[in-house]
């Protein structure tokens, strides 16, 4: 019976296990080990403010990303069920300078080091942020085939591009929505960019002559630019996972 009551606890793990494993490494490990030789201890600037938070259960690590933490689709239940992964605790605003640490690809060999409750079938991005001793993951859920394929999933969230130094071409109120990661009537398209992230779908139409976009983010997010300008906007009721009091 000891044996038995040994063996029941673990058969949710493995139930979990089996719903969270859409991903995988698929870069060849000469491309792998590249890729990790470009990055390795380079300084870069946030694309995009992001929200940072608790890495699931996983304490040693920060979680980076430019969607609210309650609309991430990394990991699920054995109900099929998101799970969140904790509530941020702040932003980390476009342009700020962070250092690249390392790149994990999700090779079986990192797979089966890492914690159950993480998104581990995805590609980890180790990251020194400004303040923190605590290290930040930035999940890349996109699995390029090529080095250069991933670089430029990678500029999405980080650049070698002087981004703050962009952001001094905006109005001060511009710029503080971005840090806030809120919009604002008549955003351009980079600026809207900076403040959401990168979006889910993206699609074009033309209304009388005129480019019309619809952007889809994860969770219920969206919004619609004319002309390159944001119109409109929704987002679901409380939908701010991190509040400044400032």
């Amino acid at each position: 019976m000891k044996q038995l009551s040994a063996i029941i606890p673990i058969l949710p793990l493995l139930a979990l296990l089996l719903v969270s494993c859409p991903g995988g490494a698929r870069m060849p490990a000469v491309e792998q080990e590249h890729v990790r030789e470009l990055l390795r201890h380079r300084t870069r600037q946030l694309t995009v403010s992001m929200y940072m938070g608790p890495f699931f259960r996983d304490a040693r690590y920060w979680l980076l990303s430019d969607q609210p933490p309650g609309h991430l689709d990394l990991l699920r239940d054995p109900k099929g069920e998101r799970i969140h992964p904790g509530d941020a605790v702040g932003i980390l605003p476009a342009g700020t300078e962070v250092r690249l640490i390392d790149v994990e690809f999700a090779t079986s060999r990192a797979t089966t080091s890492r914690s159950l409750f993480t998104p581990r079938f995805f590609t980890w991005v180790h990251v020194a942020v400004p303040n923190q001793e605590r290290p930040a993951v930035l999940v890349i859920r996109d699995e390029p085939e090529d080095h250069e394929s991933f670089l430029e999933v990678l500029a999405r969230y980080l650049t070698t591009e002087n981004i703050a130094e962009r952001l001094l071409d905006y109005p001060e109120d511009t710029r503080e929505a971005i840090a806030r990661k809120q919009l604002t009537h008549g955003m351009g398209i980079e600026a809207v960019r900076m403040a959401w992230g990168h979006p889910l779908q993206v699609t074009v139409d033309y209304d009388e002559g005129v480019r019309v976009e619809s952007w889809r983010f994860e969770g219920e997010r969206s919004l619609t630019l004319r002309d390159g300008k944001l119109v409109s906007w929704t987002e679901p009721d409380n939908d701010r996972p991190f509040t400044d009091d400032a």
